[in-house]
């Protein structure tokens, strides 16, 4: 082979490098290590809310509640505790995904059904398995005297749909204002209806920490996943 062909090869390996192939290859498991490092944070929690006992980040959040409870701050944060409850949410998931079906986004009208719905569904047996009982409270024994507290199934159906959301705004929006803007309004959903649900004493706090876990780890799977779709789909 002559020295000529030897210089080309050595060329194309450059070009392949700067290409930044093996960065994309790096990126590609970012997702996955951090669904797992979120599946096994809930897995811990899962242990300790197992014992059916406060943690000390209840007792910590119960101890600063009693000194910031606030009358008008309690019927804000209910106005999202009620639009953030299971039924509604789990509804607006089925009106986005017939809204961006109508707008020819087969891909991401599935994406929100089952990052919300799966999120839901994935925190059903856990609930049944752990049984914590919910914190005493007169919210709690007027609406649900039965129910079992760990996760919050209200922070893990935020998370799969609002979460979701937030993800396909960066993606279809072009403007960066707008993309920022989308983005803040679906994570102050997010974080409002969690903390309503431990400010109302509807949940322990580490029921709201075990639902951003696990809908975090189920919104990473699901994303994940579509990106993996993507490229298979673009080479169909």
């Amino acid at each position: 082979m002559k020295l000529k062909d030897h210089l080309n090869d050595l060329n194309n390996v450059t070009t392949e490098l700067e290409d930044g192939k093996p960065d994309n290859q790096l990126k590609s498991l970012v997702g996955p290590a951090g669904s797992l490092l979120l599946l096994s944070f809930f897995s811990l929690l899962t242990g300790a809310a197992a014992q059916k006992k406060p943690l000390a980040l209840d007792r910590g959040f119960d101890g600063w509640l009693s000194k910031k409870n606030n009358d008008g701050l309690a019927k804000y944060l209910k106005g999202f505790t009620v639009a953030g409850s299971e039924p509604a949410t789990l509804s607006l998931a089925v009106v986005a995904f017939g809204i961006l079906l109508r707008r020819k986004q087969p891909l991401a009208a599935w994406l929100v059904l089952i990052s919300t719905w799966g999120g839901w569904l994935l925190s059903r047996p856990v609930k049944m398995l752990v049984k914590r009982p919910r914190p005493l409270s007169p919210n709690t024994l007027k609406n649900h005297p039965d129910a079992h507290s760990f996760p919050s199934g209200h922070t893990v159906v935020a998370i799969g749909l609002y979460g979701m959301l937030a993800w396909l705004g960066l993606k279809f929006f072009k403007q960066p204002m707008t993309r920022v803007g989308w983005a803040f309004l679906m994570v102050y959903f997010i974080l409002m209806i969690g903390f309503s649900r431990a400010y109302l004493k509807e949940h322990y706090a580490s029921d709201v920490l075990g639902g951003y876990l696990l809908g975090g780890f189920w919104l990473t799977v699901t994303i994940c996943a579509a990106n993996l779709y993507q490229p298979q789909q673009q080479e169909g």
